[in-house]
């Protein structure tokens, strides 16, 4: 779409593990787990793929006393004068254990467990503060392996306007995420996101163009995801415009990966973001000035730990 716009964001959403939190729309939650693999479309028999994979553990180890909590905030939609709903459930066991069925043991056993294995030495100096350096190669890498753990992340609770199947298939067949997609990096030195909290804000975006007349509807979402000394910020949307509203952040810390700035990233980066920022960082979308927040139930309701 490109040039003026107006734009109003609708029913946001958040995903809460381990110290995270989801929100949603409630109209358009899908009631039972897709029937096909939501990478290659295959129906079938499914297996169970870890939101964070299982080598984590030598990382952050966990016990039989282990707890996580998943939060969900309900807003009315459409509605700007109730207070969301919130519902938060302790659960047993750490958020690494956490595992959704919803791909095929092809995809699990193949593309998705050799991006792993190639994207594990990367990850492990970057959630231990080690001094590194992150060449645009394995920034890429980075880049799909994020992608790819909010595309799985999502089905927590799903919903019938979000990620499109184009969109995972795409990321399934290509080296990079789709080209709707913004990914960042930061240090970080906080303690709430630090033990893989994982926060998803998602909604509806209502656009309408100059000189054109009607309102055209995009799925828009942000997700924030902290491991160790390393945190993650992806935006992605159906909205060709997102770069325009989102791209402008490559600052106070943020360091965009995605898409690429084809530099070479120092690591632990020079700006490191305390609990504070991260915070700020997980309500990017909601507080977004580029969006009309009239409409928005949880433009002031903000995570917090």
């Amino acid at each position: 779409m490109g040039g003026v716009l107006r734009a109003r964001l609708n029913a946001s959403s958040m995903t809460f593990c381990a110290s995270s939190f989801l929100s949603l729309d409630i109209d358009t939650i899908m009631p039972k787990p897709p029937k096909n693999c939501i990478f290659c479309g295959v129906p079938g028999k499914k297996s169970k793929e870890h939101i964070f994979a299982d080598w984590l553990r030598i990382l952050f180890p966990r016990d039989a006393s282990s707890t996580h909590t998943f939060g969900t905030i309900d807003p009315y939609k459409g509605i700007i004068t109730e207070t969301p709903k919130e519902k938060i459930t302790h659960l047993q066991g750490h958020i690494g254990t956490r595992r959704l069925k919803v791909v095929c043991a092809t995809c699990n056993n193949n593309w998705m467990s050799q991006l792993e294995e190639t994207v594990k030495p990367i990850l492990i100096p970057m959630i231990t503060n080690e001094f590194v350096g992150l060449e645009p190669s394995q920034q890429q890498l980075l880049s799909r392996w994020a992608a790819k753990t909010v595309m799985v992340a999502e089905f927590e609770k799903p919903r019938s306007d979000g990620i499109t199947q184009s969109e995972r298939t795409w990321l399934k067949d290509n080296p990079t995420p789709p080209d709707n997609w913004l990914i960042w990096l930061a240090g970080y030195n906080g303690k709430s996101w630090a033990e893989l909290a994982f926060a998803q804000n998602r909604g509806s975006l209502q656009s309408a163009p100059v000189r054109r007349p009607h309102i055209q509807v995009h799925y828009c979402q942000s997700t924030i995801f902290g491991m160790g000394h390393a945190l993650f910020l992806v935006v992605n949307s159906s909205w060709d415009g997102i770069f325009d509203a989102f791209g402008n952040i490559d600052n106070d810390g943020l360091i965009r990966i995605w898409p690429p700035q084809n530099l070479s990233i120092p690591w632990p980066p020079p700006v490191i973001l305390g609990d504070e920022q991260a915070n700020a960082v997980a309500n990017i979308l909601t507080q977004s000035g580029r969006f009309d927040q009239s409409l928005n139930p949880l433009a002031k309701h903000t995570i917090t730990f």
